[in-house]
């Protein structure tokens, strides 16, 4: 894995850990693993994930790195505003939530709830997608980003 970090870095980009195992993640912060993020499936189902809900849980809060939670819906499995409440209560600031959605109307209803269970007024005058961009900080500088993948 050091190889394949040290490749992504020497072309610019930012490496980060994809895992369906989470103990991967300890195991990446016990070796100094050189990546930036770690990527890890987390819902309140257990869907897809290879331990339970509690311990993934722990895993996220004590990771020395940010965490990208994907699947928080489990895939359809369970609706939108229970599955975002889940997520953003139980997550540490620095960490972000991956939602798939199929259109611009459902990633602006899944942004709309998030925005609630936060607590968060978006700016814009009804459109949650325009208020997410507004909001966004404009000293951010995009970097292309590359994961290597461990597990399933």
């Amino acid at each position: 894995m050091e190889a394949i970090c040290r490749m992504i870095r020497e072309r610019g980009m930012i490496p980060g850990l994809s895992t369906h195992m989470p103990e991967t993640i300890v195991y990446a912060d016990e070796t100094g693993l050189d990546v930036e993020t770690y990527i890890s499936i987390y819902n309140s189902m257990g869907f897809l994930m290879q331990v339970e809900v509690d311990w993934v849980a722990h895993i996220i809060r004590n990771a020395h790195k940010p965490v990208l939670t994907i699947k928080p819906m489990a895939a359809g499995q369970l609706r939108p505003f229970q599955a975002l409440t889940f997520v953003w209560n139980t997550i540490r600031p620095q960490d972000m939530v991956a939602v798939g959605t199929m259109s611009p109307k459902e990633a602006a209803e899944v942004i709309e709830i998030s925005y609630r269970v936060k607590g968060f007024h978006h700016r814009s005058s009804g459109n949650p997608i325009q208020g997410w961009r507004q909001g966004v900080r404009s000293d951010l500088t995009a970097r292309p980003c590359a994961g290597a993948r461990v597990g399933r």
